[in-house]
């Protein structure tokens, strides 16, 4: 098997040869942009169809290009591209689905491009992952190209009475959500599929294996979160923390971001065994802040105990971890097991911490009762720490 010097290319031979499929990418995200645009908007004129080519090709050709600056791999760009190209031909017939005809084109598109991605990107070293990425690639295309429809048309103001509108004025489309929308989901999605199709080396956790990883602190977010749900509808407080901020909707929004962030340190980083670290701090920051704000910190010091012990246990874990998926030394394992151990702490307190100290002091620490900052920033901090903890572990080999 082809080890990971071999399948790489050169880092600046890499970027100039991908820098034309990116900017292909961008171009047909700015066209089918301000076609739609030009098509569906009679109120604005010009002036709308130049905003949406500008800002749905500039969004899309910043992603593609973040992406594969900080992966730079040329069978990542071929997917990538086509990923985006497919799901862009897709949304221009799909758009139409009334129509029964379109929609039959937009799935043979759909169908065809993934099957065609993967044939096009094909390595020795994933030739017997076929199937399986062809499905991801596929459910990329189709997932980018529905979001995209169900956008265009949520925002089109379209005048016929059958619809509902008063048809006081010309047809209307809201052009900016629309625009970042075409702009940003194919490229997104595509950058996903593409992590999660590239050729895995011996050493490195699978597909599954990785799923499962960043899935254990998704889980462990959602849970901590939802606890809060209960006393909703019980008034009995299992989770002081959340007591006052959980609700169903909320607790979908931690798990999305959860995701969201442990899927992004997952495509960017260029060693996977990272993601065992990432597991360990991040299942571990959640625990020991769950298990150290039940009822009130400050009569019941044994929960500080608690989460203390949970916090040592994810040290202790990432330690004796580091030997087995890195071949790291003794004194490399220690200081792997201290930086775990100091960001599954720093996660604890965010998850738990932060959100007493806004509760007890008004407000003095911005944003911590937000979905957003409980399923975002200890996850962060889970995917920084992981990366030092991979860093170090790595300076043996």
């Amino acid at each position: 098997m082809d080890g990971p010097a071999e399948r790489e290319m050169p880092a600046a031979a890499s970027r100039w040869r991908m820098l034309p499929l990116a900017i292909l990418s961008a171009l047909a995200a700015a066209a089918l942009s301000g076609s739609c645009t030009g098509y569906a908007d009679e109120s604005e004129g010009p002036g709308a169809i130049i905003t949406a080519v500008l800002l749905a090709g500039g969004v899309a050709l910043t992603i593609s290009l973040a992406f594969l600056l900080l992966a730079p791999n040329l069978r990542r760009a071929n997917l990538l591209t086509a990923v985006c190209v497919a799901a862009y031909l897709a949304v221009g017939f799909g758009a139409w689905f009334l129509f029964i005809w379109p929609l039959v084109v937009a799935l043979v598109i759909t169908v065809a491009g993934g099957w065609l991605a993967y044939d096009i990107t094909r390595t020795a070293t994933d030739s017997r992952a076929g199937y399986a990425t062809k499905i991801i690639v596929t459910l990329a295309i189709a997932f980018s190209a529905c979001i995209v429809v169900i956008v265009f048309w949520a925002n089109y103001d379209l005048c016929i009475g059958f619809f509902g509108t008063s048809c006081s004025g010309p047809d209307e489309l809201n052009v900016v959500p629309f625009a970042l929308t075409l702009g940003g989901v194919p490229p997104i999605l595509g950058a996903i599929a593409t992590w999660l199709t590239d050729p895995i080396d011996s050493d490195q956790p699978s597909i599954s294996a990785s799923a499962m990883l960043v899935g254990s602190v998704v889980l462990c977010a959602v849970i901590g979160h939802g606890l809060g749900i209960f006393p909703y509808w019980t008034g009995w407080s299992i989770s002081y923390a959340a007591h006052y901020f959980a609700t169903p909707g909320a607790t979908l929004i931690v798990g999305g971001i959860a995701l969201a962030v442990g899927l992004l340190f997952a495509t960017v980083t260029s060693d996977r065994r990272g993601l065992w670290f990432f597991a360990i701090i991040g299942a571990g920051a959640y625990i020991a802040g769950e298990l150290s704000t039940r009822g009130d910190i400050f009569t019941n010091p044994w929960q500080i105990i608690t989460g203390l012990a949970v916090v040592a246990a994810s040290g202790a874990i990432a330690g004796f971890t580091a030997p087995r998926k890195f071949d790291s030394g003794a004194g490399l394992s220690v200081s792997a097991g201290f930086i775990s151990l100091l960001g599954a702490l720093a996660g604890a307190y965010l998850v738990a911490g932060g959100l007493l100290l806004d509760d007890y002091y008004h407000g003095q620490v911005p944003f911590s009762s937000s979905p957003l900052f409980f399923g975002g920033v200890p996850v962060a901090v889970a995917a920084v720490t992981a990366y030092l903890a991979g860093w170090v572990s790595r300076r043996s080999s």
